[in-house]
């Protein structure tokens, strides 16, 4: 696996990322997230301040109100979450597989290329069931945050555990 700071240089050298680092707002409007507050959390625990302001750069903030829909099932879209604040249940056909709160994350999945371009679709309903915010990872900037310290060990063990229940 590439180091992070080599994927870093790769996507910070992306001429969409040139742009999108250069507004004010984050994709479709959001706002940035704030390193300071990445850097509270475990999944990013050990990560330098240049690489928390990329994150913070190149991703964003979403909200979801109580029972709204971060994720739903089959959908195609490939954005990668972190939980900064609130809770959500996962379900599979009706049924919660489990609840996740500030720090975790989903999305794994279907932000991950598995070769050739493929990549599975969302395979779960994620709801929030307290106000959430999420930090959005689009799936070009995945690879560079899935090859930080805190996420490299953690999503493989995911992936193994999730894949199964959906």
């Amino acid at each position: 696996m590439p180091a992070a700071d080599d994927i870093v240089d790769q996507i910070r050298a992306h001429p969409v990322l040139d742009r999108a680092a250069s507004q004010a707002l984050g994709w479709g409007g959001q706002p940035h997230a704030d390193p300071a507050e990445l850097a509270a959390l475990d999944v990013f625990a050990g990560v330098d301040d240049a690489t928390l302001q990329f994150v913070a750069d190149t991703c964003h903030e979403k909200r979801a109100a109580l029972g709204e829909y971060v994720v739903r099932r089959w959908d195609t879209n490939r954005d990668f979450y972190v939980i900064l604040d609130g809770t959500v249940e996962v379900l599979v056909d009706a049924r919660v597989v489990r609840t996740l709160g500030p720090g975790d994350f989903f999305g794994e999945l279907a932000a991950q290329d598995w070769g050739g371009g493929f990549g599975y679709p969302r395979l779960a309903d994620v709801i929030a069931t307290a106000p959430l915010r999420v930090l959005v990872v689009p799936h070009h900037v995945y690879p560079a945050v899935a090859a930080l310290p805190g996420l490299c060990d953690r999503i493989p063990g995911a992936v193994r555990v999730r894949l199964p229940e959906s």
